[in-house]
C-alpha cells in the first residue's frame, strides 16, 4: 500500500510539473521547468482587465492607447514623465487600494510587438519604445526591510528592462536603484534594422537560492543573444543585502556575486512608446512553474482589490 501511494504521488507531482492542456511553454521558458503560463497572452485593456492606463507613482498623464481590430494593442505616447502607459496593476479607490499582478520567484517574460517611425530613443519627447518591469512594492507603497548595513543606501527598488529602444538599439538589462547610485547587471544593447516587423522579446529569470546562483538571460525571438558583465549573482537573504562595491561610474556591475533585488520583490509589467514611435503589442506571457509567488488583487473582479496599509513611496525615475 505505501508503495502503491508512493507512486501515486510521484505521478500526481509529475502530471503537475507538465504544460496544462493546449499550452506549449516557449524554448527558454521549458528549459528552465516555467511551464505554466500565468499571464496572457491576450492584450484585453480596461478596468478589471489584464492591462490598465498606469496610473501609479503619483503620475498618470494620459495616455494614447489604441485598441485594434486584431485585438491587439498600440501605444502612441501621452503625457506620462515613466514611460510606463499601460500596466499590470493599477490604483482603485483610495491611495492604498489596488488591482492586478505583481510576478515573484522567477519567470520567462516574452512579448511579441513591434515599432515604427522615428528611430530615437529618450530625445523623442513624450515616450519611447519599451517592454520593462519595476518592483510592485515601491509602486503601490509595501513596506520593505531589507535595506544593506550601510543605511546611506537606503531600501532597493528593483527595474528590468525586458526590451528598450535606445537611439541606435534595443537593450536588455536590470536595475537596483537606490539612495547612493544604480547598479546594473548585466546589460546589453543591440542593432535592429527591420524594427517594422513583431518580433519577441523575452527575459529568464531564475532567483538565487542558498542551494545554487540567481541567473539572467535575454532572447530575441526566443534565441539567447549576449550580454555585457556577469549573468549570475549569488543569493543573500533580505536582511543581509552587502553594500555594493565602489564603482566609477553612475551605472556599476555587482561583479561576480551580484545581487539582484529583484529575488525578493515582485514585478509589475509596464508597456511605453512615444507618438514619433508608436508600438504595437499583440501579445504578452509570462510562464512560470506555478503563480504561488506572484500577488494578486481584484483581476477580472473591478470589485475587490488590495491594500498596501501604508502611503507610495515616489518611484524612480526611468532614465
Amino acid at each position: 500500500m505505501k508503495f502503491i501511494c508512493a507512486t501515486l504521488i510521484f505521478l500526481w507531482l509529475s502530471i503537475a510539473s507538465l504544460p496544462a492542456f493546449g499550452q506549449t511553454p516557449p524554448p527558454p521558458a521549458a528549459a528552465a521547468g516555467y511551464n505554466i503560463r500565468t499571464f496572457g497572452p491576450n492584450m484585453a485593456y480596461g478596468p478589471g482587465q489584464s492591462w490598465n492606463a498606469y496610473n501609479l507613482s503619483g503620475d498618470p498623464g494620459r495616455q494614447h492607447v489604441r485598441i485594434n481590430g486584431d485585438a491587439s494593442l498600440t501605444i502612441a505616447g501621452g503625457s506620462n514623465r515613466y514611460n510606463a502607459h499601460i500596466s499590470s496593476i493599477r490604483h482603485v479607490g483610495d491611495a492604498a487600494g489596488w488591482e492586478g499582478i505583481g510576478f515573484g520567484g522567477g519567470g520567462y517574460f516574452v512579448a511579441d510587438l513591434k515599432w515604427g517611425g522615428a528611430l530615437c530613443g529618450y530625445s523623442c519627447g513624450d515616450g519611447w519604445p519599451a517592454w520593462w518591469a519595476n518592483s510592485t512594492e515601491t509602486q503601490i507603497g509595501v513596506p520593505t526591510s531589507d535595506r544593506t548595513p550601510n543605511a546611506a543606501w537606503g531600501s532597493h527598488q528593483a527595474e528590468i528592462d525586458f526590451m528598450e529602444w535606445w537611439n541606435d538599439g534595443w537593450s536588455c538589462g536590470i536595475y537596483d536603484w537606490n539612495a547612493v547610485k544604480v547598479v546594473a547587471t548585466p546589460f546589453s544593447r543591440h542593432s535592429i534594422t527591420n524594427d517594422g516587423q513583431y518580433h519577441k522579446y523575452g527575459l529568464l529569470w531564475i532567483p538565487a537560492t542558498p542551494q545554487h546562483k540567481g541567473s539572467i538571460s535575454c532572447y530575441f525571438d526566443d534565441v539567447l543573444v549576449p550580454t555585457l558583465g556577469p549573468t549570475t549573482w549569488d543569493y543573500w537573504p533580505p536582511d543581509k543585502i552587502p553594500n555594493p562595491p565602489p564603482a566609477t561610474t553612475n551605472e556599476g556591475f555587482y561583479g561576480t556575486n551580484a545581487y539582484w533585488i529583484a529575488d525578493h520583490r515582485h514585478l509589475i509589467l509596464l508597456l511605453g512608446a512615444g507618438s514619433q514611435n508608436p508600438m504595437t503589442v499583440r501579445s504578452v506571457e509570462v510562464w512560470q512553474k506555478d503563480g504561488s509567488q506572484n500577488i494578486t488583487a481584484g483581476v477580472g473582479t473591478p470589485s475587490t482589490r488590495g491594500t498596501t496599509g501604508g502611503a507610495r513611496e515616489a518611484a524612480p525615475s526611468h532614465r
